[in-house]
């Protein structure tokens, strides 16, 4: 069954998810804010427009009424919106003098703050659109902010690899940086009891930093790119992340132990988050993909278990989409999302054209005769459109 078009018309660069879970939000290099649907798969709204330049983040407010967006590219700007009608609340807000490369809302409302290229990071307050305190010093370009749950601590993240912290109501620092890694931290996020902050960057590895000890917990390893995002559940029973390596993983956040592995997405996953019902993991890539995982029923790269039972196909190839027999018979249709499961017989690597021989692994498969009602996954397709 084909997916609905619904196009921005360029790189997809951020992705944010309602508190009730009813809609998505999306910014693109085509400058613009898309509202969509959960349900229908459908643009709520008229595209958002203003921004001058890449939008290069979008959050949603924890009432769900208000989308900040930040833009780069001459116009370093943060704007808001009204999230039912689409209509900008204020003027532009300025002051950052380069790209504004991220921006959050705290979860009591009462302020927002944004993180740019120039190297500060700024808090605004919700109800007068004005700075709370002076811009926040870091030591490279800001790729990314996180509020804690009860919304007094405000973090970044930055381009020299540390994690800042700060009183958000004072701006005052709370102990010195933290070096997370040995290069970029570009995501974060906070633990639901704001003790631990989960981090990722271009070591490739997720972080899990106590903030009291300022040592890490856990040490999670598996990506093999770049980590764009991290997500923690509402419980603070799991974690996410998106990786330039196409994939998202489902992890446990009291021992770090693998959960899912899922794969499908064709460009880098930029964006990822929990649902608030924590069933569904929600991830965006660059070209557009927005996909909705049921986790209870998430795939996971073959093979995993070595009672996992298979079917070897030893003169079969792979010719595209199909497993072709020795005869030319094409034997089984693999979609898109599910060829990450074909394995070379020999090794563990995804399968890849004319190899001889192929594994079947039934652990990470959807069976059964309705397409519609066994697919568990739902996908929106938000990609640039072809004129």
């Amino acid at each position: 069954m084909g997916q609905p078009r619904l196009a921005h018309d360029g790189v997809v660069t951020s992705m944010a998810v309602s508190p009730c879970g009813g809609f998505v939000v999306s910014g693109s290099a085509d400058r613009s804010v898309r509202v969509w649907d959960m349900q229908t798969h459908g643009p709520r709204l008229a595209p958002l427009l203003g921004h001058r330049g890449i939008v290069r983040s979008v959050t949603i407010s924890s009432d769900g009424r208000m989308i900040a967006s930040a833009s780069a590219s001459i116009d370093y700007t943060v704007r808001l919106w009204n999230a039912r009608t689409g209509e900008a609340v204020s003027n532009p807000l300025v002051g950052h003098m380069n790209d504004v490369r991220t921006v959050v809302f705290s979860p009591d409302m009462r302020c927002f703050a944004s993180g740019s290229d120039d190297c500060t990071v700024r808090i605004w307050k919700t109800a007068t659109r004005q700075s709370q305190v002076a811009p926040l010093c870091c030591t490279g370009w800001v790729l990314t902010v996180a509020f804690s749950p009860d919304s007094r601590l405000l973090a970044a993240g930055d381009s020299s690899g540390r994690i800042y912290l700060w009183h958000a109501n004072s701006g005052q620092s709370v102990y010195e940086p933290l070096q997370a890694n040995d290069d970029m931290v570009r995501t974060i996020a906070f633990s639901h009891n704001g003790a631990h902050i989960v981090a990722g960057g271009d070591d490739e590895k997720v972080y899990v930093w106590d903030i009291r000890t300022r040592q890490p917990l856990l040490i999670l390893e598996g990506h093999i790119g770049w980590v764009y995002s991290v997500g923690a559940s509402p419980s603070g029973k799991f974690i996410c992340s998106g990786s330039v390596d196409k994939s998202v993983r489902v992890w446990s956040a009291a021992t770090g132990a693998p959960i899912a592995t899922l794969y499908g997405h064709m460009s880098p996953v930029i964006s990822v988050a929990f649902t608030p019902d924590e069933q569904s993991v929600v991830s965006c890539s660059h070209n557009g993909i927005l996909r909705v995982w049921d986790v209870n029923f998430a795939g996971s790269p073959f093979p995993t278990d070595p009672n996992d039972p298979v079917t070897a196909l030893g003169t079969a190839t792979f010719n595209d989409e199909w497993l072709v027999g020795p005869s030319g018979e094409l034997l089984l249709w693999v979609p898109a999302d599910y060829r990450d499961h074909l394995s070379v017989l020999s090794g563990t690597m995804p399968i890849v054209r004319d190899h001889t021989a192929v594994v079947i692994g039934t652990r990470g498969w959807i069976h059964g005769t309705d397409w519609v009602s066994c697919r568990r996954m739902h996908t929106l397709d938000v990609t640039p459109q072809t004129m």
